[in-house]
């Protein structure tokens, strides 16, 4: 799995890199499809976990996608990383509490006065 984590790490990186940015520069709320149907549900929590993404740091966004959706060892994590396992652990503690404050906001929208 590691040498898999590598190759896309050196190989694909920027093409993905690219594929976020388009989706940035798309509507804040949800990019709807250029067909402009309604987007599935499905579309709707793909892009909420984008979004999620997109909001964290760097390290901890690679952390989080290495450990918690690859399931990558912490070991693993901190050999690709270049980071002592404790600061993995911390980086992931981030991504969590970023991800569930966001699951929290989706829960409880804010209703205009």
């Amino acid at each position: 799995m590691l040498r898999a984590v590598h190759q896309w790490r050196d190989g694909t990186a920027s093409s993905h890199a690219g594929a976020l940015q388009r989706l940035q520069g798309m509507d804040a709320d949800f990019p709807l499809p250029f067909d402009k149907r309604l987007p599935t549900p499905a579309e709707r929590v793909w892009a909420e976990f984008l979004s999620v993404l997109d909001a964290l740091p760097p390290t901890a966004r690679a952390a989080f996608m290495l450990h918690d959706v690859f399931g990558a060892t912490l070991e693993d994590v901190s050999n690709v990383l270049g980071q002592p396992p404790a600061a993995c652990r911390e980086q992931l503690a981030m991504a969590r509490r970023c991800a569930h404050e966001h699951a929290r906001r989706l829960a409880s929208p804010t209703r205009p006065s």
